[in-house]
């Protein structure tokens, strides 16, 4: 259950929040919730900032805070762990979110383990207002750089086992998605958010089959609901299959700053297909042009009868990291996991998971 954040800007966390209420609502439950934000120097002030916002904006007008209904308690750590306040400290959302406005950044190295071992041995103790029968939540705010991996790592295995519901909010431009992967309950692909906007991960997504079909551009939806939307707006219009056409549209026209390309953000280009071009020659030919402009290609493979020497072709070296194998359309969501775990996108700027080509 991971979600990431992968900026300084905190209206990023306005989909995150979208996503995790929407699964409180749909359980119906009361839930005692702790936040465990990581105060470390890694951090930094400006990160810690956005991490309050969102934490004070987390009830909204959807969850109420109350003895009945839900409990929140917070703990910030670095080299050592401060229990900010506990589940029966606030019974309304305005003392709540007081409270929350009164957390100081500390700075300091980052032992993720010791939060987590006091959240499941404190946190959620009677004593501290956690109450029988209800279900635990907890959420680690971090970077997913902790001075002691192992140790996080079994720390939140023991949790789990415990019965927590361990969710992990990546924060920065350069998390450890291992780490938080750890962190989180499993299976992560049900839980994963993108953060969309100019300074997070931008779509653009183009379609071919007689012709390549431009359906929005990476600065066209800017949010998840929008690209959700308007995917779900892509038409099937059958035909060819002119792979090339839609790699050339791919190369020269949505990977422009006029479109929404942004200077030192990693080009991506995810093409889906079963490797049956019409033109397997002027296939070939416009990958390598993406390639050698910059652009990581993955291929995705779909259907039993894949040229599978077709989508090597396409697709950027070594194979193992950038070749997914599907056996049909209704596959591609397990998939997801995997793919993510092949995209490592790590830069000093803006992060960019840039178009997929379908």
């Amino acid at each position: 259950m991971m979600f990431q954040i992968l900026s300084k800007i905190s209206w990023f966390f306005t989909d995150i929040i979208f996503n995790i209420k929407l699964k409180l609502q749909d359980c119906r439950i009361q839930a005692d919730i702790f936040f465990l934000l990581d105060n470390s120097g890694s951090i930094g002030k400006g990160n810690f900032r956005n991490i309050i916002k969102f934490v004070k904006s987390f009830p909204g007008n959807e969850l109420k805070i109350g003895p009945n209904d839900i409990r929140i308690g917070v703990m910030s750590y670095h080299t050592f762990v401060h229990s900010e306040f506990g589940l029966d400290e606030f019974e309304d959302l305005e003392s709540f979110r007081a409270g929350v406005r009164r957390i100081k950044y500390h700075g300091g190295s980052t032992r993720t383990y010791l939060a987590i071992r006091q959240m499941y041995r404190r946190g959620f103790s009677t004593e501290n207002g956690a109450r029988s029968g209800v279900a635990k939540i907890c959420f680690v705010v971090t970077d997913g750089y902790s001075n002691h991996k192992y140790k996080t790592l079994l720390a939140a295995d023991t949790a789990k086992k415990r019965g927590v519901i361990m969710f992990s909010i990546g924060v920065g431009h350069n998390v450890n998605m291992e780490e938080l992967r750890g962190i989180a309950n499993k299976p992560t692909q049900d839980y994963v958010s993108f953060p969309i906007g100019r300074d997070a991960y931008q779509f653009g997504i183009a379609a071919f089959s007689n012709d390549a079909y431009l359906e929005f551009n990476l600065n066209t939806n800017l949010n998840s609901r929008s690209l959700l939307a308007a995917t779900d707006g892509i038409s099937y219009r059958g035909g060819g299959t002119n792979t090339d056409d839609g790699l050339r549209l791919a190369h020269k026209s949505m990977f422009k700053s006029t479109n929404g390309d942004r200077t030192g953000a990693p080009n991506i280009l995810v093409v889906i297909t079963d490797g049956h071009a019409g033109d397997h020659s002027a296939t070939v030919k416009e990958a390598k042009m993406a390639r050698d402009a910059g652009i990581k290609l993955f291929a995705v493979g779909v259907a039993s009868n894949v040229d599978w020497g077709e989508i090597r072709q396409i697709a950027s070296d070594p194979d193992d990291d950038h070749v997914v194998a599907v056996s049909s359309f209704s596959k591609l969501k397990e998939k997801i996991e995997t793919f993510t775990k092949k995209t490592p996108i790590k830069t000093e700027g803006k992060d960019k998971l840039s178009s997929r080509l379908s």
